[in-house]
């Protein structure tokens, strides 16, 4: 095993646009399944500042996994296996970085834009494979005010303006009209300036000019702990977000036949129909189930006073508890109610002056069917059964049935 305390040079502190190069193995390190690599060199850029780390190979030994080491700053290369050799041949995921590389400038000229057309500074920054963001100091921002920065930023994009790195003591910084100075970083800052319009202190990648960002285009907006997220997208990000948008209203004009402009106004229409085709099932439902009430209570049990209803519903256990509950609602009525599907719902009621014990009986119907689950009271209870077939069902219910018609026999 090679021992170093070189923490080796940061390469792409100066040259973002590096993707293969020679370097030496300086320092490897091995535990537990997990191998490190450090170069006396590197370009690939390590997770921090809210930016995810570089992937490639290294002598063709893929790259998985870039870090900074703690103890002495040196860039960590975990790799699947160590190399054979101390000269190496190192090559970066250029699509990746160039990626990171528009979403990060992108976000500065995008965090500048918001200082300039609403007075919001960034107080957080997220970058990952799928998504980028920002953090702003506000609590709420208005889609003008978002438009307002979204088009002032994509006219610094399309003026091509140089995006240059300097360097500069804290001293220095201090002097500068920088949109913000880390607390950290010792005492020389890397400064990345967007030739008059922005200039920060910035570990990261960037392009060299700010045209390669291509577009900058603002997705969506939402509150966190009382700040605003921007959810935003550049260059090769915006072409996906745009197809992807492009394909799904190419499709609902297709299927809804009317034009790109009138898409909203047709949504808007299908779904007030959707919500007045509800409200009047609805309605019909309840008519229905006034109905089914009346005729399950006409053709009911009759024992004296009471009227016990026995009745089965095939694969409908959403109307069970409201028919049972319908049913109820008249004097001296006692609902035993099921229906059959994936499980068998089991629903039991009675009328306050009806007798019984609904809980019980819910429990004789478990025993009847073989198991069950559920619970309630004396005078309302549910829960499932196991699958079973309509006369099965029928029949469990005609038993707790004929125990309760004994019940009110014994008593008089």
């Amino acid at each position: 095993m090679l021992k170093s305390r070189i923490m080796g040079e940061r390469s792409y502190y100066t040259d973002s646009y590096t993707s293969e190069f020679p370097a030496r193995v300086v320092e490897t390190q091995q535990t537990e399944g997990a191998f490190a690599v450090v170069l006396d060199r590197s370009y690939f850029y390590p997770t921090s500042g809210g930016q995810p780390n570089d992937t490639g190979t290294i002598d063709g030994i893929p790259v998985i996994d870039v870090q900074v080491r703690k103890e002495d700053g040196a860039i960590l290369h975990m790799v699947e296996s160590l190399p054979q050799s101390e000269e190496v041949t190192a090559a970066i995921d250029w699509r990746r970085r160039f990626d990171h590389m528009q979403q990060h400038t992108g976000q500065h000229i995008l965090s500048q834009a918001f200082i300039q057309t609403h007075g919001a500074q960034t107080i957080g920054f997220h970058l990952s494979d799928e998504t980028a963001t920002i953090d702003l100091d506000v609590n709420k921002i208005d889609q003008e005010a978002i438009n307002k920065a979204e088009d002032l930023a994509n006219r610094v994009v399309w003026q091509d303006r140089p995006v240059v790195v300097r360097w500069a003591t804290r001293q220095e910084a201090e002097r500068l009209p920088l949109r913000k100075i880390p607390e950290n970083g010792g005492e020389k800052l890397r400064l990345i300036d967007i030739v008059n319009f922005d200039l920060t202190a910035c570990g990261g990648t960037h392009v060299a000019r700010t045209g390669e960002v291509g577009l900058i285009k603002v997705i969506k907006t939402e509150t966190r702990n009382k700040k605003v997220r921007i959810h935003f997208c550049c260059g090769g990000r915006a072409l996906l977000q745009y197809r992807l948008v492009n394909n799904v209203v190419q499709a609902l004009s297709s299927q809804l036949t009317t034009g790109t402009k009138e898409l909203s106004a047709s949504v808007s229409k299908i779904q007030e129909s959707e919500k007045e085709t509800r409200r009047t099932l609805k309605r019909l439902r309840n008519e229905l189930s006034e109905v089914e009430a009346q005729q399950l209570l006409d053709s009911g049990r009759k024992e004296g006073k009471i009227t016990l209803v026995a009745h089965v519903l095939e694969g409908e256990a959403d109307r069970v508890r409201s028919l049972a509950s319908r049913l109820v609602e008249n004097e001296g009525t006692i609902a035993l109610l099921a229906s059959t599907g994936e499980r068998t719902q089991i629903v039991f009621g009675r009328a306050d002056d009806a007798p019984g014990n609904m809980k019980e009986l819910l429990q004789a119907a478990f025993d009847k069917l073989g198991t069950g689950s559920g619970g309630g009271g004396g005078k309302f209870a549910q829960g499932t059964a196991p699958a079973a077939d309509l006369e099965s069902v029928q029949q469990a219910l005609e038993d707790v049935a004929k125990q309760l018609v004994e019940k009110i026999d014994a008593i008089g």
